[in-house]
Formats: structure tokens, sequence, C-alpha cells
């Protein structure tokens, strides 16, 4: 499972995209958490990509949301606290309050 970070961006660097260089590391580092603890490199703070961080929060609430084969979808309060409780541990708090302001108004928010 933590490997399809890095697979991800050796996928993505064969498409030769013109953005290749810009778009493979936010693939890469999108599991980097602020503390330093996470997935593939252990980077922290600002030394994660920016757009990583927000893909972070997108893909963490979508993840929670979404039923799967082995969990059912959250509800949005319950997803927002649960991001909440890992703000700074895990994601960039300006971003969490960025993504808060958008997802209150979004289409995607779950009920």
């Amino acid at each position: 499972m933590k490997s399809h970070s890095t697979r991800g961006e050796q996928i993505f660097r064969k498409t030769h995209h013109s953005y290749v260089d810009v778009i493979a590391p936010v693939i890469r580092h999108h599991h980097e958490s602020m503390d330093g603890s996470g997935y593939p490199d252990g980077l922290k703070g600002e030394d994660i990509p920016f757009l990583s961080r927000i893909l972070l929060v997108v893909d963490a609430y979508d993840a929670m949301a979404a039923s799967r084969p082995y969990h059912q979808g959250k509800q949005h309060d319950e997803i927002m606290s649960i991001i909440n409780a890992e703000s700074e541990k895990k994601f960039d708090p300006y971003v969490l309050t960025e993504f808060m302001n958008v997802i209150e108004h979004s289409p995607s928010r779950v009920n």
C-alpha cells in the first residue's frame, strides 16, 4: 500500500507529460506528513511540495467519505473531526483551513 505514491510517480513519469517535473513530485509526496512521519521520504513541513499538502487533505477526505470494501463511508462531521485531530501533525494548518472553507459549500461535501 505504501508503495503506491512512488509507483504512481514512476507511472506518471513514463507519460512524458509536458508538466511531468511539476506533477510527478506532487504524486510522490502526497502522503508526507507535516511532522515528518509520512512516506515515502519522511519530508517535513515546508519541504513537502505545496500541491502535495493540498492533495493529502483532499485525498484523506475522499478516502473517508467513500465506501470501500473494508469500510463504510463516514459522514462529513466525523471526517472533519478526524482530520482536525491530526491538523498540525499530519496536515498543513493553512491548507486545512482553506479546505474547510471550500468543502462547506462544495457539491463534493458528504452529509
